[in-house]
């Protein structure tokens, strides 16, 4: 088949106070930094309540999909705030 730029994508679906809180800032800050791309497929934000996002995430290894995820689960986990939760999806391809 023909070469393809991202070997490997998930869907990430946050929920919480992402923007009040400054979460979905870090997740997307965290995505870029270690070298996956990322695309906002959906957004639902409410003032003073919780917001959505879902977020496609690809990258050019498995390795480093699974890096990103890891990383966004801890900030997720870390940001007491939020109050958020994710659901992670995979690609299979």
């Amino acid at each position: 088949g023909g070469h393809e730029v991202a070997a490997a994508g998930a869907e990430l679906r946050l929920k919480g106070h992402l923007f009040d809180s400054g979460l979905i800032n870090k997740v997307l800050d965290c995505i870029e930094a270690n070298g996956g791309h990322f695309a906002i497929d959906a957004c639902f934000v409410s003032p003073h309540a919780m917001s959505a996002a879902v977020l496609r995430v690809d990258a050019h290894t498995p390795a480093v999909l699974h890096t990103i995820i890891a990383k966004v689960e801890l900030l997720v986990q870390a940001l007491e705030g939020a109050e958020a939760s994710l659901v992670v999806v995979e690609r299979k391809g």
